[in-house]
């Protein structure tokens, strides 16, 4: 008998239990939404200080509108390629090859580019690696893979990962 008293009270107690869990993430969601709410209706108040702005602030904001409005269209794509810093026999690529291999060759055949440090994996060890980013049009990819080619042979590695989006728009924003 006191063994199924046991048992019926756990049962209660993890129902219960369930019933303070379920409130508590309802409140949750609830203050979630609400402080939405409260953040919308902030945002929209400033929203209207901004139309009341000053002069120069105006100004300012009416410039920058210019220049979303003429957002390009664009048919062109965004690249992403990974270099790793390590040849195939586990030496490691100095800075001064790399930068003979930026001066040399990516910018004697990219127009413009950006370059990140960085850490990858590949075969579940660590490589320090350098990130190429740009844009360019769909016609000038074999570009892309004669760079790769030319850095896969130089220093002596078994690929260069390559990653080709599309672009959706672009803008350079511009002062005065």
């Amino acid at each position: 008998m006191k063994v199924f008293e046991i048992e019926e009270t756990s049962m209660f107690a993890k129902r219960k239990l369930s019933r303070q869990r379920r409130l508590i993430q309802q409140k949750f969601w609830l203050r979630l939404m609400v402080g939405m709410l409260l953040m919308n209706l902030v945002l929209g108040c400033q929203s209207l200080a901004e139309n009341e702005a000053s002069p120069a602030q105006s100004n300012q904001s009416q410039v920058y509108q210019e220049q979303v409005e003429t957002v390009q269209v664009s048919t062109d794509v965004v690249v992403h390629m990974y270099f790793g810093l390590t040849e195939k026999n586990g030496s490691a690529i100095s800075e001064k090859r790399w930068l003979e291999f930026e001066k040399n060759t990516l910018a004697q055949r990219l127009i413009g580019f950006t370059v990140f440090d960085s850490k990858g994996y590949y075969q579940g060890q660590q490589e320090r690696s350098k990130v190429v980013v740009f844009v360019t049009t769909k016609d000038k990819l074999e570009t892309v893979t004669n760079v790769c080619d030319i850095y896969r042979v130089e220093f002596n590695q078994q690929s260069v990962m390559v990653t080709v989006s599309a672009l959706q728009h672009w803008l350079f924003v511009e002062g005065d």
